[in-house]
């Protein structure tokens, strides 16, 4: 009985031992300190706080290979060039305008001009789109919102306007956090060493694995990131080009994403469906701007929803009462207690900012990634030591402590009924 003691003790050890906490954990002490170095470059990022106000332009060019891209009657958006502006103050306030002209399969342009503000009080937004044989909407459409509902980082707006994968960036930075992520062996990309740091995303995020080129010597930016999918197929690729040190910023030239395309299971090499390539045209950090650049004027004609007088109506004409469209109004400062918004109109007001299928449109969601990042670094502190996933490596070390005493009660029983027969 002794030798199936024995025997039972190997094998429970055994199984500790090729546990992938105890393999990924002595990997991860290897890797930890630069890992931690790239954590720390991340969370940086999505941090800093810009102390001057800048002003930039960009030129975004967006080629669809995709003929699926429809808006209906059998037309499909080919191409789409997009000229882009924004000023951001250091204390929060910002003007973005945009000028896009988007070529149509059937060689017709449809062109598009859309202007937000946010002086601290007020957001508004304006969208002007002439012509459009798709919509039955008047050619100009404007919002009315509380700035703190688009409270945005400077940071955030400036990295995704020039095309930083703010997403991925966020989600490597937990992958690390968790020790879910995995350093490679350094490699060169585009005459830059860099290194190559990836990991799988959950089901939640696609369950693609994301290959990520860091160059060290450029504030960690990658160079390059590559998604790939579970047959290892390439399905986004991302590239930077020209990345300089504007003041204290690492921020590239330019870049290109490549979006693929898989047509059905047997196609082994996935055809190139969108082609977005961004290219900083100016940047300056040191300027000073007035109050009044923030100010947007409603052009007459133009359908207002305005989620502070909770009102819906068109500029130049009678405003008439409408129970579907009006909402509580929402007070900026401190209402009097007989006109305090209901609970209703606060959900109501919540879902203007949303976006309410009226017009109200909510921004990009890489806005708030400084916000994010912060939130993200309190909860998740410094890098833990093991790169294991907790849920998977628990079963694995589970089952394999069965197997181990499934093995000792049947040693055990053997041995009994040799006894006996004997």
């Amino acid at each position: 009985m002794r030798e199936h003691t024995k025997i039972c003790t190997a094998v429970f050890l055994l199984a500790t031992a090729l546990s992938p906490a105890r393999l990924a954990g002595s990997q991860d002490q290897e890797h930890a300190p630069e890992l931690q170095k790239i954590l720390d470059a991340i969370r940086q990022q999505g941090q800093m706080r810009l102390e001057k106000s800048f002003h930039l332009s960009v030129l975004k060019t967006t080629t669809y290979s995709n003929q699926k891209t429809g808006l209906g009657q059998g037309i499909s958006l080919t191409k789409q060039q997009e000229n882009l502006k924004l000023l951001f103050t250091a204390d929060g306030r910002w003007l973005s305008r945009s000028q896009k002209n988007m070529t149509l399969s059937d060689k017709s342009v449809q062109h598009r001009e859309y202007t937000e503000t946010n002086d601290g009080v007020l957001f508004r937004t304006l969208e002007y789109e002439p012509d459009n044989p798709y919509r039955d909407d008047p050619p100009y459409r404007g919002n009315v919102l509380p700035a703190a509902s688009y409270q945005k980082s400077g940071i955030a707006m400036l990295h995704n306007v020039i095309g930083l994968p703010q997403r991925e960036l966020k989600l490597l930075a937990r992958a690390i956090a968790s020790g879910q992520a995995r350093l490679g062996q350094a490699e060169k990309v585009a005459g830059q060493n860099c290194l190559v740091v990836e990991y799988r995303g959950s089901r939640k995020d696609d369950g693609l694995t994301t290959r990520f080129w860091l160059n060290p010597a450029k504030g960690y930016l990658p160079q390059r990131i590559d998604a790939l999918d579970n047959e290892g197929r390439l399905r986004k690729r991302y590239q930077a080009r020209n990345i300089e040190k504007v003041g204290s910023l690492w921020l590239p030239q330019s870049a290109q994403t490549l979006t693929y395309l898989q047509e059905n299971a047997q196609d082994k090499s996935p055809k190139v469906s969108t082609q977005e390539t961004v290219k900083l045209l100016t940047l300056d950090l040191d300027f000073t701007v007035s109050q009044e650049i923030f100010k947007l004027e409603f052009p007459t004609g133009t359908e207002v929803q305005d989620a502070i007088l909770g009102e819906h109506f068109i500029v130049g004409q009678p405003k008439e009462i409408d129970d579907a469209t009006m909402r509580q109004p929402i007070f900026l400062g401190d209402a009097p207690p007989a006109m305090a918004p209901t609970e209703r109109g606060r959900r109501d007001s919540g879902r203007a900012a949303k976006g309410n299928g009226n017009g109200i449109r909510p921004l990009d969601a890489n806005a708030t990634e400084a916000v994010e990042h912060r939130q993200d670094a309190q909860r998740q502190g410094p890098l833990p030591q093991s790169s294991a996933r907790p849920g998977k490596n628990r079963s694995l070390t589970v089952a394999l402590t069965v197997l181990a005493a499934v093995i000792v009660v049947s040693l055990a029983l053997r041995s009994r009924c040799g006894k006996r027969a004997a």
